[in-house]
């Protein structure tokens, strides 16, 4: 499982950013809002890490 920072996302994340609180929703998991912007959380299967050098959120899906 890699992280990257793209701005071609794979697939449907949507990215909202107020302060250092961030909403990750994807097409298969519920949303989940979290304020770690340094860190790889699990959400359920999916895992999704933040690219704070372009202010969104990637999926990681491996």
């Amino acid at each position: 499982m890699s992280a990257f920072c793209d701005g071609d996302l794979r697939k449907s994340i949507k990215h909202w950013s107020s302060a250092h609180q961030y909403t990750a929703i994807s097409l298969y998991e519920e949303s989940r809002t979290f304020h770690d912007t340094n860190s790889m959380v699990k959400i359920n299967t999916g895992y999704f890490s933040i690219c704070s050098t372009y202010n969104f959120i990637v999926e990681t899906w491996k």
